[in-house]
């Protein structure tokens, strides 16, 4: 399985499916029930074995996971890499699979920072319309893929939070009653977080 991305990835997790495994497995007539499922109990199977390779061009690839060979099974690995890699393809091959299943991936997350620069940081404007509602505004950022809204007691306690795309507006129904509130709100894209400045809510508590 080969697929496209753009990042310097400093760690990478695979997940397995468990894709039409019972037509491998042997029977077994001891398991769990779940209920609306059963499932067989195997003291031992076959490791599953993956091999994940990065490219930037598609035609010359890195080796950066080989578990080929290890016996360790590891059906939703979480590979952290020595050193960040500047990526655009990842492919992954499977070496060994449970009872020499079908391969399957349910899920392939790449964690890192794009090859750019961060978007710039935004200054929000925070009123309040009653007792537990507040408004924000804030400028688009040029290059934001969203922001986070943070706010809290004070300017060290921003410790609630709204993610939002798309948008530079947001109502936040969710205030405390007669406490002030402090509000930041940071830009973000695949090449970082900007962290916002906090700012005290207007129109009194």
């Amino acid at each position: 399985m080969t697929t496209q991305i753009r990042e310097r990835a400093k760690s990478i997790q695979v997940n397995l499916a468990d894709h039409a495994l019972a037509e491998s497995a042997p029977r077994l007539h001891e398991g769990a029930d779940g209920g609306h499922t059963w499932r067989g109990i195997y003291p031992t199977h076959d490791a599953a074995e993956v091999l994940v390779e990065g490219s930037r061009d598609g035609a010359d690839w890195t080796v950066l996971f080989d578990g080929s060979g290890t016996g360790e099974d590891r059906p939703h690995a979480l590979i952290v890499l020595d050193e960040p890699h500047p990526l655009r393809f990842i492919r992954v091959t499977a070496r060994a699979l449970p009872f020499g299943g079908a391969f399957a991936v349910s899920g392939l997350r790449l964690f890192g920072h794009g090859e750019g620069s961060a978007p710039p940081p935004v200054a929000a404007d925070a009123v309040r319309l009653d007792a537990l509602t507040a408004r924000l505004t804030w400028n688009a950022a040029a290059g934001a893929h969203g922001y986070n809204i943070r706010y809290g007691a004070s300017p060290d306690k921003l410790y609630r939070s709204w993610l939002v795309y798309d948008r530079t507006h947001l109502d936040v129904p969710s205030l405390n009653a007669d406490q002030e509130t402090w509000f930041a709100v940071d830009s973000f894209n695949q090449n970082g977080v900007t962290l916002g400045q906090p700012a005290l809510l207007r129109g009194g508590v």
